[in-house]
C-alpha cells in the first residue's frame, strides 16, 4: 500500500503479494486526524483521471487496481507515438492494458501523437529550440533509402497522402478494437503549426499544419461514424498559449486561437496541456495570471468544452517542490472555475523512469517512482479530494 508524505503521516510500505490489494491506503490513513483540505470548488461536473505512468516494475495486473484503490481518476490516459504501419506492435499492448483498465471501472482516453522534435533541436541558429517541429516518428524503412517504403525527407509531412492514409488507418483500428470515450488524435500540434521559440510570427502558421487540420476534420467524420461515442479533439500546448497571453504579443495570441478554432466544427473539444512552472519557476502557483485560465471564456477564445488533456507541477527541479505541487492543485481550480471543463488529467500517475522524457517531467508524479516500496507526494491528497468531490451534471 501507500502511505502520504505530508503533515497527516509519512513514510512508506512494501505492497504485500498475499494482499495486495486489500489496502484502503493513503485514502484511508491520510484521514485519521487529517485536517480537512480546503479546495476551491465544493463539487465538480467534469471528469478527473491520471496518465498510465505507473511506478517502474510495477505490472499491469497491479497498476489499475491500484488507481482504482487510491481514488485518483474516472478515466486513465494511454499516451503513445503513431504506429505507423503496425510494426511497433502498440495495438496489442494497448488491448490488454484497456481490459484491464474497463475491469476497475476507469474509462479510457487514447492520445496519439505524431509530431517530434527536429534531429537538430536544441542546436538550431540563435539558440532556437524548435518544439515539435517534424512529423514522426516513422517507421525505420521510411527513413532507409534502400526501401520500398522510403519516404524522402520532404515528404515527411501531411501532404503526403501515404502519411495521412496511415494516420488515419491506424486510428480506425484504435476505436474499432478499444471504443476509447476520449480520442485525442494527434498532441500540442499547435507545436507544429508554431513550432520555434523565440517566437517568429511573420512565418506562422506552419503551412503543413494547416493541411493536418484540415485532413483532421475529413478523419474525423469516419472516426465519428466507426465509434459515436467517443470524444474527438487534437491537444494544444496551453502554456504557450498562456506566455502569449501575458507577454502582450496580442498577434501572436490571435493567430494561437485562430489555429484552434480552424478545426471547428469537426472537433468535439479544445484538448489543452499546461504546466505553467515553465514560466512560473521563481515564485510558484500563487504567482500564476489570474487571468492564465478565464481569458479562454472572458475573451471568448473558443465556444468549445476544454479537455485539459495534461496539467502538472513538478516537485523537484527548477521552479519544484513539494509544497508547490500541491498547492497548484487548488490554483488550477480556482483559476479555471469559470471553463467549461469535460475531463482534467493529471499525466504522471507516479515520476517517469528517465529514458524518454526531459528533465522537467522527472518529479512530476503523484508518487515517486519506487516499487514495490510506493511512497506518495503531499500532492497525492489534493487530488484524492478533488476525485471525492460530489458529482453534478453540466
Amino acid at each position: 500500500m501507500a502511505l502520504c508524505r505530508d503533515e497527516c503521516c509519512s513514510g512508506a510500505v512494501r505492497l504485500s503479494h498475499t494482499a495486495k490489494w486489500l489496502l484502503l491506503g493513503c485514502s484511508l490513513l491520510c484521514l485519521v486526524g487529517a485536517r480537512l483540505l480546503d479546495l476551491p470548488i465544493q463539487d465538480r461536473n467534469f471528469e478527473v483521471g491520471v496518465g498510465y505512468i505507473p511506478p517502474e516494475g510495477m505490472p499491469k495486473t497491479e497498476a489499475f487496481p491500484f488507481i482504482r484503490s487510491q481514488e485518483l481518476a474516472d478515466v486513465v490516459l494511454f499516451q503513445r507515438s503513431v504506429d505507423w504501419d503496425g510494426s511497433r506492435n502498440i495495438l496489442p499492448d494497448l488491448v490488454e492494458s484497456v481490459r484491464l483498465a474497463r475491469e476497475q471501472g476507469l474509462k479510457i482516453f487514447l492520445a496519439q501523437d505524431a509530431i517530434q522534435a527536429p534531429k537538430d533541436y536544441g542546436n538550431l541558429p540563435g539558440q532556437q529550440e524548435c518544439q515539435r517541429g517534424e512529423v514522426g516518428p516513422f517507421p525505420d524503412a521510411w527513413y532507409d533509402p534502400s526501401d520500398p517504403a522510403y519516404v524522402p525527407p520532404n515528404q515527411r509531412n501531411f501532404a503526403n497522402e501515404q502519411v495521412n492514409e496511415a494516420f488515419l488507418n491506424y486510428h480506425i483500428e484504435l476505436v474499432r478494437t478499444l471504443r476509447p470515450e476520449y480520442l485525442s488524435m494527434g498532441v500540442e500540434v499547435d507545436m507544429y503549426a508554431f513550432p520555434c521559440y523565440p517566437f517568429v510570427p511573420e512565418i506562422y502558421p506552419n503551412p503543413d499544419a494547416l493541411v493536418f487540420q484540415q485532413r483532421f476534420k475529413e478523419d474525423y467524420n469516419i472516426i465519428h461514424q466507426i465509434s459515436p461515442d467517443t470524444e474527438i479533439f487534437t491537444t494544444f500546448q496551453y502554456t504557450q498559449i498562456g506566455f502569449a497571453l501575458i507577454s502582450g504579443a496580442g498577434n501572436l495570441l490571435q493567430k494561437r486561437w485562430d489555429f484552434v478554432n480552424g478545426f471547428k466544427p469537426r472537433i468535439d473539444a479544445v484538448g489543452l496541456s499546461d504546466f505553467p512552472d515553465t514560466v512560473y519557476f521563481l515564485g510558484g502557483p500563487s504567482t500564476m495570471a489570474t487571468n492564465w485560465y478565464s481569458d479562454i471564456t472572458t475573451n471568448n477564445r473558443t465556444d468549445l468544452p476544454i479537455v485539459f488533456s495534461e496539467i502538472g507541477w513538478p516537485s523537484q527541479g527548477t521552479g519544484g517542490s513539494p509544497e508547490w505541487q500541491k498547492e497548484f492543485i487548488s490554483v488550477f481550480l480556482d483559476r479555471s472555475r469559470a471553463l467549461d471543463k469535460h475531463l482534467v488529467m493529471w499525466w504522471f500517475l507516479a515520476d517517469p523512469s528517465r529514458e524518454g522524457f526531459s528533465p522537467h517531467f522527472y518529479h512530476m508524479g503523484l508518487f515517486e517512482n519506487s516499487y514495490p516500496l510506493i511512497v506518495a507526494k503531499p500532492s497525492l491528497s489534493d487530488w484524492q479530494a478533488l476525485y471525492r468531490l460530489p458529482r453534478t451534471t453540466r
